[in-house]
């Protein structure tokens, strides 16, 4: 048996299973990817908004702290200023050691550029301011008046930080925004990459199969000449070894058939041929007169002898369709000059079920074997013969078409039924009984063979749609065409 060829390397799999089973497993893997993908992305943003949001939190209530740490502030040092109490005095330094404490956690905080500046002021400020109240008292700003700018800046501040909170609300449908985006972006990424990943491994797993469906059908249709190749998985390669190993005996047997078919009908030749010429000689009273009786009886044995070879002819011929590489005696063939032949050559059989033949023969060169042309439409000419109607007329047209010699042979006869139009043309099969074809009894090879020579010829046959009777056509190619 000939060897599957060599094997690609994505190919590379114990069966056919695994190959699907590996082309499920990539596609739920780049399903896997978008998924964590999305879920990470979804992650980091819920933790930015987390972190962004407790920031911006954090840092207004801070600022609050640091407010509420300059009012105090500010009331601890009028009373100190008023009323110059020691006591007073250190609870000016408590609250002023508070006051820089919450200054240090502000300034740990996200602040913008502005809240920094501010910030860094209002420490100043407040070291001078604070520098003049532990000295002794001296013309300036008042203590009233130095608050005032100290409360603005805190002031300030706090409210630059409640715009945080906004600011990082908007960051984060920015943020929401631009993580739905990407992921869009990955999702429209991954389709076509799912697309392209199963295109390619349908094409993987078509391909064995689509391989082992045409060897099959090769199978069917009797050619037994081309190996069987399957490229694929490895059991797959294993059923096309079966099948290449099916058609080797299949081949052998046809040709046991057609072997024995071959002999048989020459050994049968002879001997018929000396009991056609006995017929004949009986026929034609050499031995002696004949009575009525014995003229009907040397007449019917002359008409089945008749028939006899030609059922042994149709089974010598099909025998050599049937070979593997027949030989074509090929010559240009004037096709109009040959079906003219055909028909001069059945005018008895004709003349004796009275039926016309019409033709419109058009001039048509091919290159073929004469004497199996011949036989293609002699065969349809008595298959005409015998499906029509006494008194009926049977059409014969040639004719040009796309660098194809057209032959349409129609009769007036039953038609052919479509259910039996996919077996008109195989072996020994006859279509249903008429009372016409029940006058000449065929050997059911008539077809068989105009359809294996039309092959030998690269041609085709094929049944026509007919409104009555049967409509058949012959294509073969023209010569330099």
């Amino acid at each position: 048996m000939p060897a599957a060829g060599m094997r690609p390397s994505f190919y590379r799999f114990t069966s056919s299973l695994q190959l699907i089973l590996t082309g499920f497993f990539l596609l739920a893997l780049l399903l896997i990817i978008g998924q964590v993908a999305a879920i990470l992305s979804v992650d980091r943003l819920a933790r930015q908004s987390r972190q962004a949001i407790y920031d911006a939190a954090e840092t207004l209530h801070v600022s609050q702290v640091f407010a509420t740490d300059v009012t105090f502030l500010e009331r601890a040092a009028r009373q100190y200023d008023v009323l110059r109490d020691r006591e007073l005095f250190e609870v000016y330094l408590e609250r002023r050691a508070r006051f820089l404490q919450d200054a240090q956690r502000l300034a740990a905080r996200p602040l913008t550029g502005e809240q920094r500046r501010r910030l860094q002021g209002l420490l100043q400020e407040e070291s001078a301011m604070h520098q003049a109240l532990a000295g002794a008292p001296a013309p300036g700003p008042s203590v009233a008046e130095r608050f005032s700018v100290l409360d603005a800046a805190a002031r300030a501040i706090l409210a630059e930080s409640g715009e945080l909170v906004s600011r990082a609300v908007d960051d984060i449908q920015l943020g929401a925004a631009e993580t739905q985006r990407r992921l869009i972006v990955q999702a429209i990424a991954l389709i076509p990459a799912a697309l392209v990943l199963a295109a390619v491994y349908s094409v993987l797993i078509n391909r064995p199969i689509r391989q082992i469906k045409n060897a099959i059908t090769s199978l069917g249709e009797g050619r037994f000449l081309d190996g069987v190749r399957v490229s694929g998985p490895r059991d797959l390669e294993e059923l096309g070894r079966q099948l290449d190993w099916l058609r080797l005996r299949l081949r052998g047997l046809e040709q046991h058939k057609v072997t024995i078919v071959r002999n048989i009908s020459h050994e049968l030749k002879t001997p018929l041929a000396a009991i056609r010429e006995g017929i004949e000689l009986l026929h034609d009273e050499v031995p002696g007169t004949l009575n009525r009786q014995q003229a009907e009886i040397a007449r019917i044995l002359q008409a089945n002898s008749v028939r006899l070879q030609k059922l042994i002819d149709d089974l010598i011929n099909f025998s050599i369709a049937q070979t593997e590489d027949p030989f074509l005696n090929e010559r240009p063939i004037q096709l109009h000059r040959l079906l003219a032949s055909v028909i001069d050559d059945q005018k008895p059989l004709l003349a004796s079920r009275r039926l016309a033949v019409h033709t419109d023969l058009h001039e048509a060169t091919v290159i073929g074997d004469r004497e199996k042309l011949k036989s293609i439409f002699d065969n349809l000419l008595s298959n005409a013969i015998k499906y029509s109607p006494p008194g009926g007329a049977i059409d014969i047209a040639l004719s040009r078409e796309a660098g194809r010699a057209l032959v349409d042979v129609r009769d007036q006869g039953p038609g052919i039924d479509p259910r039996e139009r996919g077996k008109v043309f195989d072996a020994f099969y006859q279509g249903r009984p008429t009372p016409q074809s029940a006058l000449m009894q065929g050997s059911g090879l008539g077809l068989a063979i105009a359809h294996a020579y039309t092959r030998l010829h690269k041609g085709s046959i094929e049944v026509v749609d007919s409104k009555g009777g049967a409509h058949i056509r012959v294509a073969l190619p023209l010569a330099g065409a």
